[in-house]
């Protein structure tokens, strides 16, 4: 099963960042081709992918789950980026200001589940691009104030429209 811990939005942040992309990307996209909005249900911060997962990995990230501080957060945000790079892009995100709860959460995410060789950039992936296309930054009119719920495991399937997150545990 594939699996990865998150913080995802709580339901007022998530449909308020809904309606502030589609007012700041709808002008940069191609009307409806070319490009899948993500569902406001699935907007999270990823903390840790685990990928494909045997029981005894799910436990440890179980442990290591319980072991974070299991409070929510509230996170700034300023504009929408490209990634994995603006020039060739594949997703459009919001990119969240470093905040020391997130930090927190992701060192020792990497310390007890094993270290990744890229660093920690928390972000909020809004939509998936069909192929890839330049995509310059996109800043916010205003900075944009959300809360995020605990982190948690979840697995991740994939279905006709998406993928679906479950909580695990």
């Amino acid at each position: 099963m594939r699996a990865f811990v998150a913080a995802f939005l709580t339901e007022p942040s998530a449909r308020r960042l809904e309606a502030v992309a589609h007012e700041c990307l709808d002008a940069h996209l191609d009307g409806g081709r070319g490009h899948r909005w993500v569902p406001p249900g699935n907007y999270h911060v990823t903390l840790k992918f685990l990928g494909e997962v045997e029981t005894d990995v799910l436990r440890d990230a179980r442990d290591a789950v319980g072991a974070l501080a299991g409070h929510g957060v509230s996170v700034r945000a300023s504009g929408f980026v490209g990634l994995p790079r603006s020039a060739r892009a594949r997703l459009a995100a919001l990119v969240l200001d470093r905040e020391a709860h997130l930090e927190r959460w992701w060192t020792d995410l990497q310390r007890r589940l094993g270290a990744e060789t890229r660093g920690f950039r928390p972000h909020v992936t809004v939509l998936r691009l069909r192929g890839s296309r330049p995509l310059t930054p996109v800043p916010l009119p205003e900075p944009l104030a959300l809360d995020l719920e605990a982190p948690r495991l979840y697995r991740s399937d994939s279905g006709p429209d998406g993928s679906i997150y479950s909580p695990l545990g």
